[in-house]
């Protein structure tokens, strides 16, 4: 193994990179990409995307600002008196709708956003029917919501956002360790970024490359 192959872990900032080129399709999630790069010309005003933790739906939502210009909201902090601020350009992001804090507030906004022709994007892990919301109104109008999901990945996208995570730490590794780690862990994302994490943080506490003994020993943790 060349010593291009492996970088030494320094202490730096993780860099995440949000633009639409470091965004990975595939089978799992084309539908979604699709639908976000089809913006303006949307099934509806209001789509909802959905996905596990760690699927890229606020990569996603980050791409889709930067074409739209969207504000993006944390669904615990919407209340009414936010709303016509909020709304102020004609695209708004709510991130992470599965347990809406403020019911009416949601339903104000709705209703703001169909009268104001303004687009809105709803971030979850799960669709709308499985918020358990109580409000009868604000059901409704979330049942007609157009949704689209990230899916759990294949191997091609899951290659492709390990190779992501260890981008965004400024850490090189050879395919050889990506392969060898896809193939040995549970298929979500919540599994690739913590392995990622627990690479990186070793390594550094170490002073040693990311190589294959070490990914070993790592997944044997775990």
């Amino acid at each position: 193994m060349s010593q291009a192959d492996n970088q030494l872990t320094f202490d730096l900032p993780i860099r995440t990179a949000y633009g639409r080129e470091d965004f990975f399709v595939s089978d799992s999630n084309e539908h979604a990409v699709k639908l976000m790069d089809a913006w303006p010309d949307w099934p509806s005003g209001v789509v909802c995307l959905t996905g596990p933790e760690g699927s890229g739906k606020t990569h996603l939502a980050k791409v889709w600002q930067q074409r739209s210009g969207a504000r993006i909201q944390q669904v615990v902090d919407l209340n009414e008196t936010i709303i016509p601020d909020l709304c102020e350009k004609s695209a708004v992001c709510l991130e992470d709708c599965d347990t809406p804090s403020d019911e009416t507030a949601f339903f104000h906004l709705l209703n703001y956003v169909n009268e104001n022709n303004t687009s809105l994007l709803l971030t979850a892990r799960t669709p709308p029917n499985r918020w358990g919301v109580s409000l009868p109104d604000l059901k409704t109008r979330l049942s007609l919501v157009h949704v689209a999901s990230l899916n759990l990945p294949d191997e091609r996208l899951l290659l492709g956002v390990v190779s992501k995570h260890f981008s965004d730490r400024q850490i090189k590794v050879n395919k050889e360790i990506l392969i060898y780690i896809i193939n040995r862990i549970e298929r979500n994302f919540d599994n690739v970024i913590d392995i990622v994490d627990r690479l990186d943080k070793t390594a550094l506490v170490r002073r040693k490359p990311i190589n294959l003994a070490l990914v070993k020993e790592i997944l044997a943790q775990v």
